[in-house]
């Protein structure tokens, strides 16, 4: 997890941007895990917001006056706690009960290795306008750029059976290009 960017810190970096004469920043602005690094305008859940602050766009604003480019990082797909409490709005497998009975669960996926998070599906409207208000958010703080992660579903979800409602002759992976294509329109 990161660290809430304060006013003083962002001092700091300035100088030191400056003084190895550099001229850009990537601030971390919602990771993997689905914490706010900035107060979004939608409604989500409180444990998202507990490293969000009211001055990110402050903040990108004072690295704009020192000449230094501010690129915000965005985990898209990848958001354990956006999937936690919106589980109709995930990539999901079915698990068998452990009773031996031909009962299924329906459990939200969580990719395989040391980086696991639980996925969104790409097909979901509500996925889409999760994600659409999220970017014209921090693009209206004025920064250069949005580096977009966790933008490709992992392979081990062709291995572990993952479901993505509403998906039809279309992968989740072209789902997600149209999406990002249509964002940059």
């Amino acid at each position: 997890k990161g660290s809430v960017l304060s006013m003083s810190s962002a001092e700091s970096i300035i100088g030191n941007v400056r003084y190895h004469g550099m001229d850009t920043v990537i601030i971390d602005f919602k990771d993997a895990e689905g914490n706010f690094y900035y107060n979004p305008s939608l409604d989500v859940a409180g444990d998202a917001l507990s490293y969000a602050s009211d001055n990110a766009e402050k903040i990108v604003k004072e690295f704009r006056s020192a000449s230094i480019r501010v690129y915000a990082r965005f985990c898209m797909y990848a958001d354990d706690i956006y999937a936690r409490t919106n589980q109709s709005e995930a990539a999901y497998v079915m698990t068998q009960a452990e009773d031996g009975t031909d009962t299924r669960t329906r459990t939200v996926w969580y990719n395989e290795g040391e980086d696991s998070h639980a996925w969104l599906n790409p097909f979901s409207a509500e996925v889409q306008y999760y994600l659409r208000c999220c970017i014209e958010d921090i693009n209206a703080m004025g920064v250069h750029g949005i580096i977009l992660d966790y933008v490709s579903i992992p392979l081990s979800a062709k291995n572990s059976a993952v479901i993505f409602d509403g998906s039809s002759d279309t992968s989740p992976d072209e789902k997600i290009t149209e999406f990002i294509q249509w964002l940059g329109s």
